[in-house]
């Protein structure tokens, strides 16, 4: 998802899916807005919800440990964090029911 970015550069929305390394599905591309992230170019937005999944995905699948080094992995990245409020929530919700999204997919 693309949205305006602070000075007139681009703000891409990743989600959990691009940012699970073990994924390798458009990787390069992921691998390309992190680096435009990091010259400033554009900012890469990850919701706090897909950070969470991340870390159960990997905590579960390989364990604790490699669930934290994931973690803390994904914060050395230039990522902006956004946080949950209520109408960030309403709107997430009414943007998937308005789009036919699933939340889950295994």
């Amino acid at each position: 998802m693309t949205a305006p970015g602070a000075g007139g550069g681009t703000a891409r929305l990743l989600k959990e899916r691009q940012l699970d390394r073990r994924k390798e599905d458009g990787a390069e591309r992921v691998a390309q807005l992190l680096q435009s992230a990091q010259d400033g170019e554009s900012r890469c937005l990850v919701c706090f919800m897909s950070r969470m999944e991340v870390l159960y995905r990997v905590w579960k699948d390989e364990g604790e440990r490699n669930g934290r080094l994931a973690d803390a992995q994904l914060q050395s990245l230039p990522i902006t964090w956004v946080p949950c409020s209520d109408a960030l929530l309403e709107q997430a919700a009414a943007l998937s029911l308005r789009l036919g999204l699933p939340y889950v997919r295994e």
